[in-house]
């Protein structure tokens, strides 16, 4: 047999894990830098409720006003924009978009969100340096935290191409820090409602997440027996948590847009009163919310999925869905099949969250865990993702040599 040598392997696991380390290691150094002039809020942080909880998912839990207090959610909603603006595009067109665009432009809109947010966040603070106006004070607060989230926005990128999970391992270490104050604060045992909803969701989500609905295709291109093993995979959770993760930030949006009203419309009485209940502490908010998460299911899905385009290259190639005519019929029959996915994954992401927030706001349990079911689903659905990249990188050290 052929030896491999040392040489001959490539170590990308290695390097890969090496690189995400580096990453949280300064991530979470980043959290315990303290803005200049600004004291920490002691009793807000004390206040841990179901709209803290989702804010410490992006954001962090220690670091409200810390060098990282704009957290991942800019980058995170600058994703979305700019993923919808390349993916409402025609074929053709995304092909001339280079990855350099998309970064660019992901990178600047990262900066001006950041910066609306970073506007909104520093409007109640005590700010207060030596010989320093407030305004000119508040200015270079708002500087330093836009410094934070473009390091952050380059740390992001870089694990993007070199290392893994993309801005899962940031959530999980945010969502880790939620849940250690949480589990301090409040004794679980005495919830085991709560205990088996959190059961169920991550027995629940481990097999929505690994079992595949597989709709069988005949391809012309491949004329021999391993032709009835080709299929289009769907995940029974379609498209995992991202709904729950982009969600989060797309439900600070509109608490933001009603503060800037409120800003420039001071007396209006009515954007008040549902700018006050717009959060996952009031029936309101936790509509709005649970909606937002069932939409993006659907958005999301039928973004990436494309089953129109899926359908026209289908007929290109002279393949075609097994029993189903090409052309109209085929992106029909994909439509209702995504769409009846959509339906199930989306039901069931915003019903676990449902039903600990309504519990919660009949007062059967404190607001500080009635975010417990999504972050069990969250991080459920993040171990099987990176453990899936992680094995790949393993397979491809194992399998370099041959290639």
């Amino acid at each position: 047999m052929t030896k491999i040598s040392k040489s001959d392997k490539t170590n990308e696991l290695r390097k890969r894990l090496l690189v995400i380390l580096t990453i949280i290691i300064l991530y979470l150094i980043g959290l315990m830098v303290p803005l200049l002039g600004v004291e920490p809020d002691t009793g807000q942080e004390n206040a841990f409720n179901a709209q803290r909880i989702v804010t410490t998912m992006l954001n962090g839990a220690n670091n409200q006003k810390g060098f990282f207090a704009l957290g991942i959610m800019p980058y995170i909603n600058a994703m979305i924009f700019v993923q919808c603006f390349t993916i409402f595009r025609t074929s053709e067109s995304r092909a001339r978009i280079s990855q350099q665009r998309i970064q660019r432009l992901t990178g600047i809109l990262t900066f001006f969100l950041g910066f609306f947010f970073a506007m909104n966040k520093t409007s109640g603070w005590d700010i207060t340096i030596p010989h320093v106006p407030y305004m000119v004070a508040r200015m270079l607060v708002i500087g330093e935290m836009l410094i934070g989230i473009a390091i952050l926005f380059v740390m992001l990128e870089f694990n993007k191409k070199h290392g893994v999970g993309e801005t899962m391992p940031l959530i999980v270490i945010n969502i880790i820090g939620g849940l250690k104050k949480t589990v301090g604060d409040v004794n679980l045992l005495d919830y085991k409602g709560l205990l088996i909803l959190c059961l169920f969701v991550i027995v629940a989500t481990f097999i929505i997440e690994n079992v595949f609905i597989k709709i069988p295709v005949q391809r012309v291109s491949i004329n021999n027996v391993h032709a009835e093993k080709n299929y289009i995979a769907y995940k029974l959770n379609i498209v995992g948590v991202m709904p729950v993760m982009f969600g989060t930030a797309v439900f600070m949006l509109p608490q933001l847009l009603l503060k800037l009203w409120i800003y420039i419309d001071p007396d209006n009485i009515t954007i008040r009163e549902i700018s006050m209940r717009m959060n996952l502490t009031d029936s309101l908010g936790v509509h709005v919310y649970l909606c937002i998460i069932i939409l993006l299911v659907i958005l999301l899905a039928f973004l990436l999925l494309n089953p129109w385009e899926m359908a026209k290259n289908l007929r290109k190639s002279g393949d075609c869905i097994v029993g189903v005519p090409s052309g109209k019929k085929t992106s029909q029959y994909l439509v209702r099949r995504i769409f009846a996915l959509c339906i199930f994954s989306g039901l069931f992401q915003s019903g676990c969250m449902a039903v600990s927030l309504q519990m919660s706001l009949h007062g059967i349990l404190p607001s500080e865990v009635a975010m417990l079911p999504m972050n069990a689903m969250m991080l459920v659905s993040f171990a099987c993702s990176i453990f899936f990249e992680l094995r790949s990188y393993y397979r491809f050290d194992g399998y370099r040599f041959f290639l």
